[in-house]
C-alpha cells in the first residue's frame, strides 16, 4: 500500500516540477537581463586613464559617468512610457550606455505619428525575420514535434495502467495483509466481546439469576403485588359477603317458607314453635367469572344439599315450644 502511495505520489510531483521548472526558467531569464544590465552599467567607462608617452596613471573623475548613467536611466523610463512592441526594449538595453541614451533620446523626441511608424517598421521587420526562420526550420521543427508527441503519448498512455496496477496492487496488498491478520484480528474481537459481556455482568451483578433484577425488580414487584392484594382484599371480601349474605337471605327465606308448610303439614295445631337459627356461611372453592350474586346463586346446590343433609332446618338447634 506504502509503495503504491509513494509511486503515484512520485507521478503527481513530476508533473508540478515541470511547471514549476517552466516557471522557474522564465523567471531566471528576467534575473539574468537583470544581472547582465547591473554588470553592463557598474562597469560602465574607464576607471583611470595611462599616458602613452609618461605612462603615467590618472583617475577619472566618476561624476561624469553618474551623470551619463542617470541620462541613461531617464531616456529608457521616457521611453518605455511610449506604445513599444514587443521585444523592442531588449534591443535598445542590448546597447552600450551612450548609444542606448542617444537611441532612447532621439525616439522620444520624434512626434507620435513618426514614432508610430517606425514602431510599425521594426515590428513588420521582426515579423519578417520570423517568418524567413520559421520557413527555414519548419522541416526541423515538423520532425523533432512528432517524434516528442509520439514519446508523450507512449508515456501518457501508460500513465492510467500504471495508476490501475498500483491502485490493484495496494488493495490486494492490504487485503493479503488482513487476512494474514485474520487470526489475530479474530481473537482480539473475541476478546473485545468476552471483556463487553463480563462487564456488562459484572455491572448487573448476574450470577444466575441476576442479583440486581433480583434486588431492584422481581423483590419490589412482588412487594408491590403484595400491597395491593392487602390494600384491596378488605373491599373484595366485604363485596362477596355482602352479596352472598344477600343471596342465602333469600334462599333462607324459602326454604323458612317451605318448612313452614310442611310443619303445618304434619305437626298438631296447636303446637306453637319458635325457630331459632343460626346462618353458616360456607366459602366453596369454584373459579366463576361475574359479580358476587352470581357466586351466591352458584352456591345454592350447595346449600340444598346441606340442607337436605340437616333436615328441614337449616339451623344449628332444634325447635322451642
Amino acid at each position: 500500500m506504502t509503495d503504491g502511495y509513494d509511486e503515484a505520489l512520485q507521478i503527481t510531483k513530476d508533473r508540478i516540477t515541470e511547471i514549476t521548472d517552466e516557471f522557474q526558467g522564465a523567471n531566471d531569464d528576467i534575473l539574468a537581463q537583470q544581472e547582465d544590465m547591473q554588470s553592463k552599467l557598474a562597469g560602465f567607462g574607464d576607471l583611470f586613464v595611462i599616458d602613452d608617452e609618461t605612462g603615467d596613471l590618472s583617475l577619472v573623475n566618476l561624476d561624469a559617468h553618474i551623470e551619463a548613467l542617470r541620462a541613461y536611466d531617464k531616456a529608457l523610463s521616457q521611453l518605455q512610457m511610449r506604445k513599444l512592441p514587443d521585444g523592442f526594449i531588449d534591443q535598445v538595453t542590448a546597447l552600450g550606455v551612450e548609444e542606448a541614451t542617444k537611441f532612447a533620446q532621439a525616439l522620444v523626441n520624434l512626434p507620435a505619428e513618426e514614432f508610430g511608424s517606425y514602431m510599425a517598421a521594426w515590428q513588420k521587420q521582426q515579423d519578417l525575420a520570423k517568418g524567413i526562420a520559421d520557413q527555414f526550420y519548419k522541416s526541423q521543427l515538423d520532425t523533432l514535434n512528432k517524434s516528442f508527441t509520439a514519446k508523450l503519448d507512449a508515456a501518457l498512455a501508460s500513465v492510467p495502467s500504471t495508476l490501475s496496477s498500483i491502485g490493484q496492487n495496494s488493495i490486494q496488498g492490504m487485503i493479503d495483509g488482513m487476512y494474514s491478520k485474520s487470526g489475530a484480528l479474530s481473537t482480539a474481537a473475541a476478546d473485545i466481546v468476552r471483556q463487553a459481556i463480563n462487564a456488562m455482568r459484572d455491572e448487573a451483578d448476574i450470577h444466575s439469576p441476576s442479583g440486581k433484577t433480583r434486588d431492584l425488580v422481581g423483590e419490589p414487584l412482588a412487594q408491590g403485588v403484595g400491597v395491593g392484594f392487602d390494600r384491596a382484599l378488605p373491599d373484595v371480601l366485604a363485596q362477596m359477603r355482602g352479596a352472598v349474605t344477600s343471596e342465602v337471605g333469600s334462599l333462607s327465606a324459602v326454604a323458612t317458607d317451605r318448612t313452614n308448610a310442611h310443619a303445618a303439614q304434619y305437626a298438631p295445631a296447636a303446637t306453637q314453635s319458635t325457630y331459632y337459627h343460626e346462618y353458616i356461611e360456607t366459602t366453596p372453592t369454584i373459579n366463576l367469572k361475574g359479580d358476587m350474586a352470581a357466586l351466591a346463586r352458584h352456591m345454592y346446590p350447595y346449600i340444598e344439599v346441606e340442607r337436605k343433609r340437616r333436615g328441614d332446618k337449616m339451623v344449628k338447634g332444634g325447635t322451642t315450644t
